[in-house]
Formats: C-alpha cells, structure tokens, sequence
C-alpha cells in the first residue's frame, strides 16, 4: 500500500522569517503561519480559532523566502508533514512541523507589494540535522 504525507496550508506568516546556514552551507529557513478557522457551537454561535504552524523550507527556496516574505504576509504553503525531536534543558521534545515544497504569496486587495506570486519551489528537499544545542540555534 503506498503512504502519501502531503500538507497544503494558507494563512499569514506570524514574524519574519529566519533565515540560518547549516555547518555544510546549505540555508534553512524557519517561519510560522497562522491559520484561521470558523465553526458554528452548538448553540449556533460563530466561534473561531487559530492554529500556529512552524514551517521550515530548505536550500534555494529557504533563501527565496527570506528575502521575500515578511511579517504579516499571506502565504499558501505545500510540503509534508515531518517530527523532529530534539533535546532542549535536559528534555527530550517532540516538533511537528511542515517541510515546505513550494510557497506562494498571496495578495491580498490593494496590495502594493511587488513580490512574484510564486516565491519558489524545492527541486528535491535536501534535510540535514542541526544542532540544535548551539546557542544560536534555538528550537521553535
């Protein structure tokens, strides 16, 4: 039976995006989105949540983003779902996060940005560990 691990998400991105290099030079970017959805209760009241997502984008398209994107802007997302654990204080964490393919920016009406709608896409994911226990590597 074959496995398919595919995410699509659209919301705003929270603060602008961090961009690092691994030791073998290759650019990870780091950035959170907000999701936004609506739902009647059971009283039928609209209610709404929010849902904060870590992204992370590799190589070409970590430098795209990072040049691109700021605070604020909407984004649609492609990737797939990854873990990632780490050791933090003496304490063994678990992350989900999205490993972005592809990203575009949104506009939105009377946006005078002039960024391509499609930031960039990943010819092939390239995923190196890094260490997380270096003080400028702070976990998310």
């Amino acid at each position: 039976m074959p496995f398919y691990n595919k995410i699509l998400l659209m919301g705003n991105l929270t603060k602008d995006v961090e961009l690092r290099y691994t030791p073998q030079g290759t650019a990870v970017s780091r950035f959170r989105i907000a999701v936004n959805r609506s739902y009647k209760d059971s009283q039928g009241e609209w209610k709404g949540d929010t849902l904060f997502i870590n992204v992370v984008a590799w190589s070409f398209l970590a430098e795209r983003c990072a040049e691109t994107l700021s605070k604020g802007d909407n984004v649609f997302v492609e990737g797939r779902l990854d873990m990632r654990n780490y050791e933090y204080q003496g304490q063994k964490r678990t992350v989900f996060e999205v490993v972005a393919n592809k990203v575009s920016y949104i506009p939105r009406r009377g946006d005078t940005k002039e960024i391509p709608e499609d930031i960039g896409e990943s010819e092939e994911i390239i995923e190196e560990d890094i260490d997380a226990s270096s003080e400028n590597d702070v976990p998310f």
